[in-house]
């Protein structure tokens, strides 16, 4: 997982992370798989995180 996300960070900064200064990365983020037709978020609830989608797609 962490990997995609390394290479979209760099692919957008245009600049390579080292190995160190990623690790704080990793900590910011929690995989979470979900499946089809689950719900991310639900109704009345306040989104207090951002996503990163790896594989497919959310609407």
């Amino acid at each position: 997982m962490y990997e995609a996300l390394r290479a979209f960070i760099n692919s957008k900064t245009g600049l390579e992370i080292p190995d160190k200064e990623f690790k704080f990365v990793e900590a910011a983020f929690t995989p979470r798989t979900i499946k089809k037709k689950q719900f991310l978020s639900h109704e009345g609830n306040v989104c207090q995180h951002m996503v990163f989608i790896i594989k497919g797609a959310m609407r």
